[in-house]
């Protein structure tokens, strides 16, 4: 009987940390999906309306998106016309952009990733085709017209050295 329970034992050690890492990559899988997605939605908004959503002054939003402006744009990418930033409507044909499985993500528009924690986004706010990620020393220069990514696991922004060890959890569109 002790020798059934201790193969038990053993076998449970084994497994638990192979489940814990399959259920990290499940989340992974889930957050990159999103984000080619999302990538995929602003390509079909782009191509519907020859820009970007845009402030109501006309310009790209240039900072990461923040909560308020996220709820915005995700208003728009599920063919609600609503603005960026107020008043001019962004969607005037109502096109749906981006469909959600889940009701209650389409509705609650909340973007977060399998972590809690908001997908972060990015234009490229002076037609350049380059968004540099961050302000700060050594930040990524991103060819592209927008960025897309998530803080991963560790849930911290560790772009501005990209090839630390520290960013190996964050899921990027780039």
């Amino acid at each position: 009987m002790l020798v059934v329970i201790a193969i038990i034992m053993i076998l449970a050690a084994i497994l638990l940390p192979a489940a814990s890492t399959a259920r990290q990559n499940a989340r992974k899988r889930e957050a990159k999906s999103f984000i080619t997605a999302l990538g995929n939605s602003l390509k079909a908004y782009e191509a519907e309306y020859g820009t970007l959503p845009m402030n109501d002054d006309g310009t790209v939003p240039a900072a990461i998106l923040v909560p308020a402006q996220l709820r915005q744009f995700h208003s728009i990418m599920i063919g609600s016309n609503v603005s960026m930033d107020g008043t001019v409507g962004r969607n005037p044909r109502n096109r749906v952009f981006l469909h959600f499985k889940d009701a209650t993500v389409a509705v609650a528009s909340n973007w977060y990733d399998p972590w809690k924690r908001w997908y972060q986004i990015q234009f490229d706010d002076n037609a350049d085709n380059q968004i540099t990620v961050f302000t700060s020393a050594g930040a990524p220069q991103i060819r592209g017209r927008f960025a897309i990514w998530s803080q991963g696991p560790d849930q911290t922004n560790n772009l501005a050295s990209m090839g630390s060890p520290l960013n190996k959890d964050n899921i990027t569109s780039w």
